[in-house]
């Protein structure tokens, strides 16, 4: 089976942690409550193109084709942001509503009332409210399929089958507590429990629950690609492949702070969070484009009792840790990472590429790249062996999150084709400036591979000097 990892990530900014994405394919939309804006992104490049600002904090959002359609649980209201002229419109609901999810289904919008235990069918033409329907306790999420409703109930851990004519209660199917989101693989419903922490596979012909895949902790968003189901588990920091046919988990990847909100584009999955500020893009690993960093990568260490004595020593110790320090006392370690990038086919020339790296603690500041000319494994005598131009922006990671480091022309004229790439990682606002971190300590920590988090160097190539790009950021798990 193919595996999976990162191929971008796409900035929102400080303020912009979002929980849910749409798309036209070839923008995103994504609401921040942090920030109470609807955010549009340039899927082709990741670039914001325009950031709509709201009276209210949004939640789940969905795009009906001219506009986009959101909800405001804290405030009792839905809106809809016309995409052409980026007007909002406001539309009240009755008090304690909470709505969360909105769908449209071709002639009109439903919105679940979580909290009064209610689904409504509103007017996709004046907003207004056209029809209460009662369902269990503190609807979150409902799916069209097939037709009919399902709506998932997220106190009494129930989904509710119902009739769009009328409203009516067709079947109650029980997963478990916190019933998250659903989605469809064409025969199965396949729905999260937030409680069990498990992804139930219901048979729709009868309305049972066939099978059950154990997945991370509270997963919350879903999806179907076409081949695979998706799971986000919110506090497991993860998302997972699940094999439609048996239920097996086939991959679990790591991702940043609390992810909930998935899409796909293409053949590529897009995830959004509850605290981490970006959209982090899924792809299938090749050969060709994918290279991990080597479980001999580590780095070098040197204490001293001045500040010179460790920056500029010849030599130190090396360590399988994976952390970048300026520290008092004096200490200074830097990171040599290689990367086996022989797999580029030689009659292909690196157009782009990326360095992604996990933080898991941070107690410094900026970090930046450089090329390393060290031994492969490192030696202490490697301390000094790397070249000072910067290949990268500097980058402060954020614990718990990864980062990016996007070569710029110097960095991907270094990736060799026939054999290993290298780079060195080093503290930036004292080491690499040479200013004494004086009674300070600054040191980032970043996982090391089989950590679980594995480093990887992550390139796009086309062929010879012409444009006929092979792989391209928004098409197929390039």
């Amino acid at each position: 089976m193919p595996t999976y990892g990162l191929k971008d990530i796409f900035s929102l900014g400080a303020t912009n942690a979002s929980k849910y994405l749409a798309t036209d394919d070839t923008y995103i939309w994504t609401a921040s409550a942090d920030s109470k804006k609807v955010i549009k992104i340039l899927v082709s490049t990741g670039a914001i193109v325009s950031e709509v600002t709201l009276t209210y904090e949004p939640y789940g959002i969905w795009f009906d084709g001219t506009n986009i359609w959101g909800t405001l649980p804290a405030s009792d209201k839905i809106f809809k942001l016309v995409v052409a002229t980026e007007a909002v419109t406001y539309y009240n609901l009755a008090v304690n509503d909470n709505p969360i999810w909105i769908l449209f289904d071709g002639t009109d919008l439903w919105v679940t009332a979580q909290h009064n235990d209610k689904l409504l069918r509103v007017s996709h033409t004046t907003g207004a409210v056209l029809n209460t329907y009662a369902v269990g306790q503190d609807p979150y999420h409902v799916v069209l399929v097939n037709g009919y409703l399902y709506v998932g109930n997220w106190t009494d851990g129930t989904i509710n089958k119902v009739d769009r004519t009328n409203g009516n209660i067709l079947a109650t199917i029980t997963i478990g507590g916190n019933a998250f989101n659903m989605a469809f693989d064409g025969t199965y419903l396949w729905a999260n429990s937030g409680v069990t922490n498990t992804c139930k596979k219901i048979d729709l012909s009868n309305n049972t629950v066939v099978g059950t895949t154990t997945v991370g902790d509270t997963p919350v968003g879903a999806l179907y690609d076409g081949t695979y189901i998706w799971v986000a588990n919110e506090f497991g920091n993860s998302v997972m492949s699940i094999n439609p046919a048996d239920g097996v988990v086939q991959q679990t990847f790591p991702v940043g702070s609390r992810p909930v909100g998935l899409l796909t584009i293409g053949n590529r999955a897009y995830v959004s969070f509850g605290i981490a500020t970006d959209i982090q893009v899924l792809g299938q690993r090749t050969a060709q484009t994918d290279f991990a960093g080597s479980t001999s990568d580590g780095m070098i260490l040197k204490d001293d009792a001045t500040w010179a004595g460790a920056r500029d020593a010849v030599s130190g110790t090396v360590y399988t840790n994976f952390y970048v320090t300026a520290e008092a006392g004096f200490r200074v370690t830097r990171i040599f990472a290689v990367y086996d990038s022989s797999g580029i086919p030689d009659s292909y020339n690196v157009v782009k590429a990326s360095l992604f790296l996990y933080c898991t603690a941070q107690a410094g500041g900026a970090v930046c790249l450089l090329e390393g000319t060290q031994a492969e494994p490192p030696i202490g005598d490697d301390f000094n062996n790397f070249n000072t131009t910067l290949l990268a922006t500097n980058k402060t990671p954020i614990a718990g999150n990864w980062i990016k480091y996007d070569l710029n022309a110097s960095g991907r004229a270094l990736i060799n084709k026939t054999g290993l790439t290298k780079f060195c990682l080093q503290e930036y606002d004292h080491d690499r400036r040479n200013v004494s971190p004086g009674a300070g300590s600054y040191q980032t920590t970043f996982a090391a591979m089989g950590a679980g988090y594995d480093h990887y160097l992550v390139v796009e190539i086309e062929e010879g000097p012409a444009t006929s790009a092979i792989m391209t950021p928004n098409k197929g798990f390039w």
